[in-house]
Order: C-alpha cells, then sequence, then structure tokens
C-alpha cells in the first residue's frame, strides 16, 4: 500500500509527488497521459515557486526556461501612456525575482526527470482512474490501461491534481463552484525571428482599448504571448485558425517575422 496517490502529472501533480517523495512517503503518481502537453499554457509563476524548485534542487537544470517578468506598461484608448508597473526593487524578500515567466513544456521535463530519479516515488502513465473507493483506513483507486485492463491501487490518502475536469472531484461529488465570469479571448504564443524582436516592444503591454482589449507579455528568450478578446459577433473557430489568428496579430507582426 502507497502513503498517497497524485493524480495527476502536470505541474503541479509533479511538484506535490516529487515534495512527498523526499520526505520518504511511498507515493504513487497516475495519469491518463505519458506525453507532456506539447504547447505553453501557464507562462507566470512567482518567487514562492522558485523555492519549491530550490527543495527540488532543480534550479539549474531550469535556468534556461525561467526568466525575470518585464514591466507592464498600460496604454488607453488613443494609444497614451496611462501607468507602469514594476515589481519590487532587490534586496528581494524571498531571495528569488516576485515575478518571473516560464516555459511550461521545457520546464515540465525537467520537473519529470527529477521526479522519476526519487526512489520513493512510482509513476503509472497511461491508466485512468475511474472508480474509487474510500474505507477506514485506506483508499482503493481503479485504474484502466489504454489497452482496457483494470487493476486496483490502494493508498492511505488520494490527492487529486487532476485540473479543471478533475475525475476525482466528480467521483467524489464535489461540485465545481463556477463565478459566472465568461468571455472569448484568444491566446497566441509565438517564437519570434530576430527581425520581429527588433520591432516589438521590449515590455509586457497592457492595451486597454475598449473596442479591443489585448495583452503583450514577454515570454522566456523569443517567446512572445498575446492575448486578445474576441468580440461579440466573431467567430471564435475562424479566429483559431492560422488564417484567423494572423488576423489580429498583423498589428504587431509579419508572418516572416
Amino acid at each position: 500500500m502507497h502513503d498517497l496517490a497524485v493524480v495527476g502529472y502536470g505541474p503541479t501533480g509533479a511538484i506535490a509527488a516529487g515534495l512527498l517523495g523526499l520526505r520518504g512517503l511511498s507515493t504513487c503518481v497516475i495519469d491518463a497521459q505519458a506525453a507532456i502537453y506539447d504547447k505553453p499554457r501557464a507562462i507566470a509563476l512567482d518567487h514562492e515557486i522558485m523555492r519549491v524548485f530550490q527543495q527540488l534542487n532543480i534550479l539549474d537544470e531550469i535556468k534556461d526556461f525561467v526568466e525575470p517578468f518585464t514591466d507592464s506598461h498600460y496604454f488607453g484608448v488613443q494609444g497614451d501612456w496611462i501607468k507602469c508597473m514594476s515589481t519590487v526593487a532587490p534586496p528581494y524578500p524571498q531571495t528569488f525575482v516576485p515575478s518571473l515567466v516560464f516555459s511550461q513544456p521545457s520546464l515540465e521535463r525537467v520537473l519529470r526527470e527529477r521526479i522519476e530519479s526519487i526512489d520513493h516515488v512510482s509513476i503509472k502513465l497511461e491508466k485512468k482512474v475511474i472508480r474509487l473507493h474510500q474505507s477506514t483506513d485506506h483508499v482503493t483507486l481503479q485504474v484502466q490501461d489504454k489497452n482496457g485492463n483494470l487493476s486496483n491501487i490502494d493508498t492511505k490518502y488520494v490527492i487529486a491534481c487532476d485540473g479543471a475536469s478533475s475525475t476525482i472531484r466528480g467521483l467524489l461529488g464535489i461540485k465545481l463552484e463556477d463565478l459566472g465570469f465568461d468571455e472569448a479571448w484568444l491566446v497566441i504564443d509565438v517564437l519570434v525571428n530576430e527581425k520581429g524582436l527588433k520591432r516589438l516592444p521590449t515590455v509586457s503591454v497592457e492595451y486597454c482599448e475598449p473596442s479591443r482589449p489585448s495583452t503583450y507579455v514577454m515570454g522566456p528568450k523569443n517567446h512572445r504571448r498575446w492575448e486578445i478578446s474576441i468580440n461579440a459577433g466573431e467567430d471564435p473557430q475562424y479566429l483559431a485558425t492560422q488564417e484567423g489568428a494572423w488576423s489580429l496579430l498583423s498589428r504587431w507582426l509579419e508572418r516572416d517575422r
């Protein structure tokens, strides 16, 4: 029997498993997928997370994928400068820069390599949790592999790190609290070449324009992100195509950049 089972092998699940394993607890990580999702999703983290990475002893390995967040400049409807938001100046209260950007797929690869080197952690990929049974002193998870074979995993505790559509939350009957905020935005991640970098802002920018609010984020190295609002009457499916995305991105960048 394991001390803990962590369901979900994204960054949160990997970190949980690593910290538990380093404390000598028998930890099993379960995920329905085998591969790391190859698109960047999260892009920002803070100094507290860097302290966690320090505990996992991976600071040297992630240094090429993490950079300090730049200043953020806010511009109004006529392009007038409104304000600048900056992080605190050194010395930093927790050693590291308070706000940073990172490349999620690259950082996840480092995380997995580290977690899989810890003796007390076992990894079970391509196994989907389909049932959960709680006894007085342990939990039994029934998992199904990609071929449909079933097996049981017994553990004292389960930690659900399986995301917004959490299977574990559903099996426990816990409802997702919906705060009712629903707006369509397009997120575009681009690796910009040297020609394009010379044209783009050297800080992150908030375009506070009622007609189409947008955000430009400086990611690590030549990674740049745009978050662009989709207006009523526009087709999100079309704007998510290359042609549609470039129709919005052309304000800042041409395809050859």
